[in-house]
């Protein structure tokens, strides 16, 4: 949630977790993944020269990175120029304004990319913090199962109100 303060700097992220039971995890990078900067593909696509500034060998490596060696053209063949990047570790998703009564849901989309990274379609998503809903709605979008956990009886009936099922 936007906070409104004059006495620091305005916090403009969140931590996000995503938990586990096992040591070997589901994991898909390429279904949450990020389309390519046109930037970053022109500079794969140009070639270097052996006396560019990033020709030297990486200190502590012992080795230069393979889109820094000297080239005459393209790192990559056009067919297998890439056209997505791994997703970064801060993600830009706006807040949504909802309507029901819990002052603290977050938006889909944040529970989206979460739910597709971290769970095969028909696995099983568990929200400790179920609320308004949020978690199962998405989950239930995904063609995924959920099992959310809330104490509060009136979030319980916003969230079984928000998904429109009998799921609990």
């Amino acid at each position: 949630m936007p906070e409104s303060v004059k006495d620091r700097p305005t916090r403009c992220y969140e931590h996000i977790f995503l938990l586990t039971k096992s040591k070997k995890y589901f994991y898909d990078a390429a279904a949450i993944a990020e389309p390519l900067a046109p930037t970053t593909a022109a500079r794969y696509r140009t070639g270097r020269s052996a006396g560019q500034k990033y020709a030297d060998e990486v200190p502590g490596q012992g080795n230069v990175q393979g889109l820094n060696r000297a080239r005459s053209g393209s790192y990559y063949d056009e067919a297998l120029m890439p056209t997505m990047r791994n997703r970064r570790d801060v993600w830009l998703i706006n807040t949504v304004p909802y309507k029901g009564g819990h002052f603290a849901a977050f938006p889909p989309k944040l529970a989206e990319t979460c739910i597709k990274a971290g769970c095969p379609k028909g696995g099983v998503v568990l929200d400790p913090f179920f609320g308004s809903g949020t978690t199962g709605a998405a989950a239930k979008q995904l063609d995924r199962h959920y099992i959310g956990i809330e104490i509060n009886a009136e979030y319980c009936a916003l969230a079984r109100a928000r998904i429109g099922g009998t799921e609990k």
